[in-house]
């Protein structure tokens, strides 16, 4: 798996803005491993947006758990909705 390959998670605020919070450390369909700065509550819901390559979606993400690898604390997102984002060209 390379870089590229990684998709890169936003935290969307109130305010509609995405912030980079996240290093996504492994993912599949159900969810995401990343570390953060900052340790979200167990079971809170964040509202996210997600690239992969050239694809863009919002979604929604639950915290699940925090786990101490040793080196860093991971953790662990269920992926509880995704919407993929189109993109209109007028002209």
């Amino acid at each position: 798996m390379s870089a590229a390959d990684v998709p890169r998670l936003e935290v969307v605020g109130s305010d509609g803005v995405g912030r980079d919070l996240f290093e996504v450390v492994t993912f599949t369909d159900a969810g995401f491993r990343v570390r953060a700065p900052v340790k979200f509550e167990i079971g809170e819901v964040l509202t996210v947006r997600i690239a992969r390559g050239a694809a863009r979606s919002d979604g929604r993400v639950r915290v699940a758990r925090h786990v101490d690898d040793g080196a860093a604390v991971i953790t662990a997102l269920d992926l509880l909705e995704e919407i993929p984002v189109r993109t209109v060209v007028t002209g």
